[in-house]
């Protein structure tokens, strides 16, 4: 057994270098194919990939700035910018939201009694909804988080369902 024991142990040292010396050509070996890809790199591949991975000096691009506006805070306020009116047809059941005025408008058409009139549900967002009843043509104020806003019904079909708004900011 003490002989067999010493021979494991001299096996065991002799692999133990072996594995050493492999480990440190391994190494070796590694560090030399990365220098070799790193060179090839710097060598063939363009300013751009170079510059990404640090072999390469960084490129400084010129970009132009604007001239500064000649508009005043006051003409640049929201609520001063001039707005065009706009007219937008609503289908009954089908929400039409006029994104400039951050508003959703809804007709439903009824018939109580055999008059014929429309709902129309005004509902800015961030604000409460308001619900009207409208025989015919009519005008309504609303607040949004835009501004302060006129709705007014421009004509009803009762025979297609649709409603022509008209939206002007108030001034």
């Amino acid at each position: 057994m003490g002989s067999s024991g010493n021979n494991q142990n001299r096996i065991l040292a002799k692999l133990s270098v072996t594995s050493r010396m492999a480990g440190n050509s391994t190494i070796q070996w590694l560090i030399g194919l990365i220098i070799a890809v790193l060179t090839l790199i710097a060598t063939f591949a363009p300013g751009e990939f170079r510059t990404f991975i640090g072999l390469g000096e960084p490129q400084v691009k010129q970009i132009p700035v604007p001239e500064e506006s000649s508009l005043s805070v006051d003409e640049l306020d929201e609520s001063k910018v001039s707005y065009t009116p706009s007219a937008y047809t609503v289908n009954e059941h089908q929400p039409k939201f006029v994104k400039n005025v951050q508003t959703r408008f809804l007709v439903v058409f009824q018939n109580i009694d055999g008059e014929e009139f429309v709902s129309l549900t005004i509902s800015p967002k961030g604000e409460n909804s308001s619900i009207h009843a409208v025989l015919s043509g009519y005008t309504e104020e609303f607040k949004s988080s835009a501004g302060v806003f006129n709705v007014q019904i421009l004509n009803i079909d009762y025979g297609n369902k649709n409603v022509m708004i008209q939206i002007n900011r108030k001034p």
